[in-house]
């Protein structure tokens, strides 16, 4: 035998001992539960067994239990405070009958009374202090009463709808303990679940006439199941009906689906379910559904799974194929991943607020789906939980792509699979409608690209580690579900289907019923692909890092192909070289990943063009950049596309849009022109628009123009920076006297504004705050130019007011900060403004703040306004740039006035709503020092279109006076446009007919496409 030195013994030992530490293991939880509905009250009355068994090698002295009802109770919870952070206040406003709750509890371990108390910050967590340490291989039993008020089912997961009940996350439930320690967490919406395997053994007593959809194989349900069998013949005479599913369907009685119900039973029945290796358990209860029946045998063990659907009239004509649905889910998830190891799947139609469904153990609940493709989509990514969520049972919470994602994956391969021609646009795609807005080529998964380069462009994006409570509400579908699902496709095209689907059944087999960790798939990839993933996850998942590789040159000779490719992104992920003859690739060559430039060899034949990626499989952040053609003056250059109005970024092409468009204002009548844009979905760095018109009046070229450069830095300083440079040119209302044949002649004058800013938007430790700061500098250079024409002018709201000479030039450079915190209850911003002129100097502060109210965008909206001149060479000041309580002239013509220089008329009465805020006439001249305002504005009925508001200021032109108006403001659209009836100003009326004091707001450059298109939420 060998001899070993004692310390190398000791070492070994060691090691050993290590080894054996980190080996994996994990809890068990066995459930006995006895629950009864009381559809009456809706309410839950249950007791619960509960065995916990410690596998771990640590002795515990407290287990933290998850009492989720509790989410429902308060305003305090994490549920509500994620809610109103998703701008869904419903909870937040909810009475007491809507919320709910769980108690009644009374713990007791191995029968004795044990002391336990809710966590301080989560009433949805307790923790239960054992009166002795449970020693490592040992198991204790759990036992509890527990009532659950079940709560109205718009908030989330768990609720009733009338009666129809969807039993969710509604008992209490160990949380999971493992490597990392206890992960006690609260409930919430965006974010799932984490829990330990174990088994289930459920008895559910409740009106005779519901049918129940739940989590495990029903037992000792002889009658039930004759019962069912008898729902399944009438549902199928139904369906056979064409007159009575035409009725199912129509508007009128869809909406009484959700208020009509009929009488329940006085006769209970209890119904017991049983399951193992699951770790949740979930019921729903509705006496309307129809029922169907079917089964599904697997590609591997060739056992045979029973696939149940339940549903109401509400969509019974898409749910007739739902057996189809579930079967072709089932089987493809199995054939992709490994077979279904339970035997029988449920799919019910419910009242579902979490989404398009949501997943359990052997059952889903789906809401409204409007076609039969959507329903089958979400009935097959719900079904696909089962394998990644359920029997891969990762931390949703911490790693949400590892169910999410890999399941969209999937998702996304089944739709290839089952429709191959499937476009992004379905069934339009084949329409001239498609072809004319040039949409008809993108395929179905385009959707998950082109959401991932929304906020990926904009440097919004998040990775796709992530936790899912710090995910942006559209970074949580965007990456979580999306992006995930692009870079699998792209790993798979890659390393080819076969041996994905091998790494895949061997990370099934692996750690099926057990909690995989992100490093614990890579592993399993790397192991059978026998490459290294480290350019995946490390830098594709982990990180924002861009993908971008760009085509630089082609040479073809008589020995063959050679193309050049530089990396000008951040990761250094494989590449698909394709060869293009006819549009249409001739050839597809996968490489490695490489940093810098690489010049590759060919394939030898004659090709049309090279292209990277052709089957646009790489989630590239730039496609432009990929195609050179063979021959040709401008290789690189794709082809010009005038499109009208607008489209998708199509790589392969370049495009312009254009959009005939008219125009008007009292000056120059009406205008005919066109607008012509680069604008396009998702955003570009580079963007431009411009517009010609014609004035029909001062027969002059009008028009504005605007170019804009987006910068997105790498750190932590700034979001993104913006260069932009915009002009316009319109008639302003001023004229200009000449004499011509020796006659007195008027011609309009002109305004032309030359704008250059640049602007940083800094960026927030935490993206899903609301918070966006904002430093802007811009350069205002006004000039006023005229062309004499014989022609002479009037307007058509009346005579037209105008100045005999036209304006001095000017300039104006400003400067602005900007802080707004948008969030959905009280939202509040501060602006501090610098300007300086010719022969002024003055700064502003202005604050506003809502104070919210129940009803949707209603409160009561508070602006403080203070001005100052820091320096002004009164009188050579221009009055124009004077404060007025009843809101300036627009100096730096930022907005859109039909009647800028009116005074009387309909035109004469629009609004600028900018210093004072004032919305009657004041009687009172500009201040030349100092302004300050208080703007009051309050909304009197919910639904009613109708507010009250009060304006209080005073100014240096009479500072002893407090100056105050008010009135009723009729919101049309509130801060676009608005209607001010005013009913007594200190100041007195400026008019004597009434109806000559009335104002309003028509503030058009709130809806610029531009602004809104660049402004979707991230």
């Amino acid at each position: 035998m060998q001899y070993f030195k004692p310390g190398v013994i000791v070492a070994l030992i060691v090691l050993s001992t290590c080894g054996y530490a980190q080996e994996y293991w994990q809890q068990e939880v066995n459930y006995v539960i006895s629950v009864k509905l009381d559809d009456e009250n809706h309410e839950l009355i249950a007791t619960a067994e509960i065995e916990y068994v410690n596998n771990s090698p640590d002795d515990l002295n407290e287990i933290y239990m998850h009492l989720w009802p509790n989410a429902y109770k308060n305003r305090k919870t994490a549920l509500c405070r994620q809610l109103v952070e998703n701008e869904d206040t419903e909870l937040y406003y909810a009475s007491a009958e809507d919320r709910g709750f769980i108690d009644s509890l009374d713990f007791t371990v191995d029968g004795q009374k044990v002391q336990w108390a809710l966590d301080e910050d989560h009433i949805d967590i307790c923790k239960i202090d054992l009166n002795e340490p449970l020693k490592s291989g040992a198991r204790i039993t759990i036992k509890t009463p527990f009532h659950v008020k079940i709560p109205t089912g718009i908030f989330s997961r768990l609720g009733h709808i009338g009666e129809s009940y969807q039993i969710t996350q509604w008992y209490p439930k160990p949380a999971v303990y493992d490597m990392k320690g206890w992960h006690a967490m609260p409930y919430l919406d965006q974010g799932e679940f984490y829990s330990e395997f174990g088994s289930y053994d459920v008895s559910i007593t409740l009106p005779q006439n519901y049918v129940v959809g739940a989590t495990g194989d029903m037992v000792e349900g002889e009658e039930e199941k004759k019962w069912l069998e008898q729902r399944i013949e009438e549902t199928k005479e139904f369906l056979a009906d064409p007159l009575k599913l035409l009725k199912a369907v129509s508007p009128q009685e869809v909406k009484l689906e959700h208020v009509t119900f009929p009488k329940s039973s006085t006769t209970k029945k209890t119904l017991r379910f049983k399951q193992s290796r699951v770790h949740d358990f979930a019921w729903f209860a509705d006496k309307r559904w129809h029922v169907l029946k079917g089964e599904v045998e697997l590609p591997h063990s060739k056992d045979v799974v029973e696939t149940w659907v339940m549903f109401t009239n509400a969509e019974a004509d898409l749910w007739k194929n739902g057996i189809e649905y579930m079967n072709d889910a089932i089987y493809y998830y199995s054939l992709w991943n490994g077979d279904y190891p339970y035997r029988h799947a449920t799919a019910v139609d419910g009242a579902l607020s979490a989404g398009g469904g949501m997943e359990y153990p052997n059952v889903t609940v789906i809401g409204t789906s409007g076609s039969a493709f959507d329903l089958e989509t979400v009935i097959m990514h719900e079904i696909g939980h089962n394998w990644f969520y359920g029997i891969l049972g990762s931390n949703e919470r911490d790693h949400p792509w590892m169910d999410e994602g890999l399941n969209s994956f999937n998702e996304n391969r089944y739709i290839e699979t089952k429709y191959p021609n499937k476009k992004l646009i379905g069934s339009w795609a084949t329409t001239g409608l498609g072809r004319f807005f040039d949409l008809d080529g993108y395929k179905h998964k385009e959707q998950y690209y082109y959401g991932y380069l929304l906020n990926a462009r904009r440097n919004l994006d998040q990775p796709i580690e992530y936790k899912s409570e710090h995910y942006t509400m559209v970074n949580y579908g965007a990456m979580v579900y999306g992006k995930t699902a692009v870079v699998f496709d792209y790993l798979m095209a890659y390393l080819g289907k076969k041996t994905m689907d091998s790494a895949m059944h061997t990370y099934y087999d692996r750690w099926k019923f057990k909690h995989p960790q992100p490093g614990d798939l890579k592993e399993v990839m790397e192991e059978v692909s026998g490459k290294n993933l480290d350019w995946f996850f490390d830098d594709m998942i982990n990180t924002t890092k861009k993908l971008d590789y760009k085509i630089i040159a082609q040479k073809s000779d008589e020995n063959g192909n050679l193309v050049m490719i530089r990396n000008v992104g951040e990761i250094t992920g494989p590449v698909s070289i394709s060869a293009m003859r006819d549009g249409k690739v001739a050839a597809d060559i996968w490489y490695d990943g490489f940093d810098g430039t690489r010049v590759f060899e060919y394939l030898p034949g004659e090709y049309d063009a090279f292209k990277i990626d052709g089957f646009h499989d790489m989630p590239e952040i730039q496609r432009k950049n990929n195609t050179i053609r063979t021959r040709g003056i401008f290789k690189k250059t794709e082809p010009l596309r005038l499109q009208f109005l607008m489209s998708l970024d199509n790589p392969d092409k370049s495009q312009v849009f254009y959009t005939p468009l008219m125009g008007w204002n009292d000056y120059d009548h009406f205008m005919f022109g066109a607008l012509f844009h680069n604008y396009k979905f998702p955003k570009r760095k580079f963007e431009w628009y411009l517009m010609p018109m014609y004035s029909s009046s001062t027969e002059q070229l009008l028009g504005s123009v605007n170019m804009d450069l987006t910068l997105n830095p790498r750190g932590n300083v700034f979001q993104h920076i913006n260069i932009t440079l915009a002009g316009k040119r319109y008639s302003n209302g001023e004229q200009y006297s000449y004499i011509s044949g020796g006659n007195s002649k008027y011609a309009m004058v002109q305004y032309n504004r030359i704008k250059p800013a640049i602007s940083f938007k800094f960026k927030n430790p935490r993206a899903r705050s609301k918070v966006e700061n904002l430093l802007t500098f811009s350069h205002h250079q006004l000039s006023f130019t005229n062309k004499p024409i014989d022609k002479n002018f009037e307007g058509t709201s009346g005579s037209l007011s105008v100045t005999s000479f036209p304006s001095e030039d000017y300039y104006i450079n400003k400067l602005r900060w900007s802080h707004y915190n948008n969030k959905t209850i009280h939202p509040y911003g501060i602006a501090i403004d610098f300007e300086q002129g010719k022969h002024f100097i003055k700064a502003n502060l202005e604050i506003d703040f809502e104070l919210s109210y129940k009803w949707e965008n209603k409160g009561l909206d508070i602006q403080f306004f203070a001005g100052r001149f820091i320096f002004n060479d009164y009188p050579n000041v221009n009055s124009r740039f004077a404060y007025s309580l009843d809101g300036n002239t627009d100096y730096l013509y930022d907005y859109v006035i039909l009647g800028r220089q009116e005074t009387e008329g309909v035109l004469g009465a629009q609004l600028v709503s900018n210093d004072g805020g004032f919305r009657n006439f004041v009687n009172m001249g500009p201040a030349q020092t100092w302004l300050t305002s208080i703007n009051l504005q309050t909304a009197l009925w919910k639904g009613v279109p109708l507010a009250v508001y009060v304006d209080v200021g005073w100014t240096s032109y009479d500072p002893t006076q407090t100056i105050y108006g008010m009135g009723a403001t009729i919101v049309v659209v509130k801060n676009l446009f608005e209607v001010y009836l005013p009913f007594y100003t200190s100041t007195g009326a400026i008019h004597s007919a009434y109806e000559r004091n009335i104002r309003f707001m028509l503030n058009l450059t709130e809806i610029n496409p531009f602004k809104l298109l660049n402004n979707i939420p991230h």
